[in-house]
């Protein structure tokens, strides 16, 4: 297939994906949903990236900006309900009850949900389909074989980046994951095989999973803090026994940056 014709056909797939779980969350909540809404706002966002980089312009931010509000909102609702699931795994780890933080976040959560319901009602797919339009207007000629090596190119460099700020994993890890996306949805985007090593796909989504993982392990170490130091005085017994927790995530994070690190050198290797 020639030139840019199969990004903009990805671009369509994730689009779609995009108005479909849309709908179906404006009808009511559903996590399924809001995991698929947000996964293809991440593949769209990395493809813009993508563009802007083959085509040295970047004048579609503004198009995409009420996209990447909603996604905001819809991710903040995703973190709390992430936060209640692991905090009540590390209850049966700990064999502890977080009661009060429990129903701080329970009630956190619906909050987030009107607002998520908001947002939905607000959002207004135009944007959307008329920046998909500027980019069929775009690639329409778009014939260029080199866009493949391009794209190539561009992979091993965002490679070198992840191997790059590997080497301070624990403050770059956000950032490495960033990188991550971009390289796995890139690579999916054409019909050509641009990552030729047989485990390089599972590697790299294994150390997403990792880092990924170790986000909402943050994420939850945050709220627990913030929760303790705002809302539980010092003299009762929830104040230790949420430090202890503290001390508990912060070393599942460890232990999670220690296995990315061991998958991110293996595709160094």
């Amino acid at each position: 297939m020639a030139g840019s014709v199969f990004i903009l056909l990805q671009w369509k797939k994730q689009q779609q994906v995009f108005v479909k779980n849309l709908e179906m969350l404006r009808m009511q909540e559903q996590h399924v949903a809001v995991h698929d809404l947000r996964v293809a706002t991440k593949k769209l966002r990395s493809y813009l990236k993508l563009l802007s980089i083959l085509k040295r312009k970047n004048d579609h931010e503004a198009s995409f900006e009420k996209t990447e509000q909603l996604f905001s909102v819809l991710g903040k609702h995703r973190d709390i309900e992430m936060g209640l699931s692991l905090l009540k795994a590390y209850e049966k780890q700990n064999k502890a009850v977080y009661a009060s933080l429990l129903n701080h976040l329970e009630t956190a959560k619906q909050q987030a949900w009107e607002r998520v319901k908001t947002a939905l009602q607000q959002y207004d797919t135009k944007d959307l389909m008329a920046l998909t339009g500027h980019l069929e207007e775009e690639l329409k000629d778009e014939s260029d074989e080199s866009v493949i090596e391009k794209i190539k190119k561009l992979i091993n460099k965002e490679f070198k980046s992840v191997i790059r700020y590997a080497a301070h994993l624990g403050r770059e890890a956000h950032r490495i994951r960033k990188f991550l996306k971009d390289i796995f949805y890139w690579a999916e985007l054409s019909p050509n095989d641009f990552l030729p090593e047989k485990d390089l796909r599972k590697k790299i989504k294994k150390t997403m999973e990792n880092l990924g993982e170790w986000q909402d392990q943050e994420m939850l170490l945050r709220k627990v803090r913030h929760f303790r130091k705002d809302f539980i005085p010092a003299k009762n017994e929830d104040f230790s026994l949420l430090k202890d927790l503290e001390k508990n995530i912060e070393e599942k994070m460890e232990s999670l940056l220690q296995l990315a690190d061991k998958h991110i050198q293996s595709l160094d290797a």
